[in-house]
């Protein structure tokens, strides 16, 4: 009488299993990066998006917002659901800077680009972004 064992022995096993892990120690940091480049893009979506708002204000009013306030007060308020920044506006009569500050304890506070801190993020009137190497053009 012959026997057939059937299955996996523990060193294919272990192999597999070693396999596995070098690909998520590689895949899972590569992944990380992703993540936060494409939270920082809507982030900079969002500051576009404030500066289009300050931009019509003044179309309205021939002064650039104070704050957020006084967007939403015109209806122009910044609405955004990104749960990893937070935003506000400062204004004057022809100046203005919008800024988007990771929130503390989130992940987005790691984000960097060259070695330079990708928060806070700010846009003003003339398009001036800071940092630059956070925006890619």
């Amino acid at each position: 009488m012959k026997r057939t064992t059937s299955g996996f022995s523990l060193i294919e096993l272990m192999i597999v299993v070693a396999v596995v892990a070098i690909l998520a120690a590689v895949a899972y940091p590569a992944y990380r990066d992703y993540v936060l480049e494409a939270r920082r893009a809507d982030a900079q979506a969002d500051l576009l998006d404030a500066q289009l708002l300050q931009e019509r204000y003044r179309g309205y009013n021939n002064q650039y917002a104070a704050n957020s306030t006084a967007l939403s007060t015109a209806g122009l308020s910044m609405i955004s659901e990104n749960d990893y920044y937070t935003y506000s506006t400062t204004g004057s009569t022809s100046t203005f800077t919008v800024t988007a500050t990771a929130k503390a304890g989130e992940s987005q506070t790691e984000d960097k680009e060259g070695g330079v801190s990708c928060s806070p993020m700010t846009i003003n009137q003339s398009s001036n972004v800071t940092p630059a190497a956070c925006w890619k053009n």
